[in-house]
C-alpha cells in the first residue's frame, strides 16, 4: 500500500518536473522573441528620429527659400 503510494508520487512528481521544464523552455522562448522585439523597436526609433531631423530641415530650407522669393 505505501509502495503504491510512493509509486503516485514519483509519478505525480515526475509530470510536475516535466510540466516546469516545459514552462521555463516557453518562457525563454517568449524572453528571446520579446529582447528581439524591443531591438527592432529601438533601431526604428532612432532610424526614425534621424529621418524627423532630416525633414526638420528640409522644411527649413525650404521655408527659408520661399522667404528669399
Amino acid at each position: 500500500m505505501a509502495t503504491e503510494e510512493i509509486t503516485r508520487s514519483v509519478h505525480h512528481a515526475n509530470g510536475s518536473a516535466e510540466r516546469v521544464g516545459s514552462n521555463v523552455e516557453r518562457l525563454t522562448q517568449a524572453t528571446t522573441t520579446s529582447k528581439q522585439a524591443s531591438q527592432e523597436m529601438r533601431e526604428a526609433a532612432c532610424e526614425l528620429s534621424g529621418l524627423s531631423g532630416k525633414l526638420q530641415s528640409q522644411v527649413s530650407q525650404f521655408l527659408t527659400s520661399i522667404r528669399a522669393a
